[in-house]
């Protein structure tokens, strides 16, 4: 496995990551959503548009946020790289 590839593995996996974390966060403020409009007279408006904003800095920040320890295995023996410790 090459030092690329090593890298886009654990790329991979902060992405897959981010994604399920915007996506539980998003559930998560739409069913708060639902209990505040139903338990109050407040009306709590949700633009498509900030969704989006936060599934891209979501994403943007997952990749970053795993660019170091990508690297970095990235320059170790491919077999400790992909092991647990």
């Amino acid at each position: 496995m090459s030092k690329r590839s090593i890298a886009w593995v654990i790329e991979q996996e902060a992405i897959l990551v981010s994604v399920l974390g915007v996506g539980i966060g998003v559930l998560l403020m739409l069913l708060a959503r639902f209990f505040v409009m139903k338990s109050t007279t407040l009306i709590v408006d949700v633009e498509a548009k900030w969704i989006a904003i936060s599934l891209i800095v979501g994403l943007i920040g997952g990749s970053i946020g795993a660019l170091y320890p990508a690297l970095r295995a990235a320059r170790q023996d491919a077999v400790d790289a992909l092991s647990y410790e």
